[in-house]
């Protein structure tokens, strides 16, 4: 009777083999970050815009920031993370342009009554 020879594969070139099928399945089920810091680092934002005086002196730019805010939260309940991300980063900055413009207002106005003050003199 003729023996058949067992063939032994050693345990690495087993585990060599399946790696990149786990390493595949381990990224499928992977979860995206939910944007929290953005969102909240971007709530802030809107706050200190509006405590500059946005709603004044930058309406427009304090709206695209409101609206961006909204479309990013209803992309975080849509678990659409990327999205979220994207519209917070977006809104971040017409925040930031919001406060900006309202502060520079603020400062010609201010040099504009000091200037009249000076020639009324």
């Amino acid at each position: 009777m003729r023996m058949v020879k067992k063939m032994k594969t050693p345990l690495h070139q087993i585990c060599l083999f399946m790696l990149p099928g786990l390493l595949l399945l381990m990224s499928c089920g992977a979860k995206e970050i939910p944007p929290l810091d953005e969102i909240s680092e971007l709530v802030a934002a809107i706050t200190r815009a509006r405590e500059s005086g946005a709603e004044k002196y930058a309406p427009l730019e304090l709206r695209f920031a409101e609206k961006k805010l909204l479309e990013a939260r209803a992309a975080m309940k849509d678990k659409e993370f990327d999205e979220a991300r994207h519209k917070a980063r977006e809104a971040l900055a017409d925040a930031r342009f919001a406060e900006a413009k309202s502060l520079a207002e603020k400062s010609e106005k201010r040099a504009r009554n000091v200037e009249k003050e000076f020639t009324e003199e």
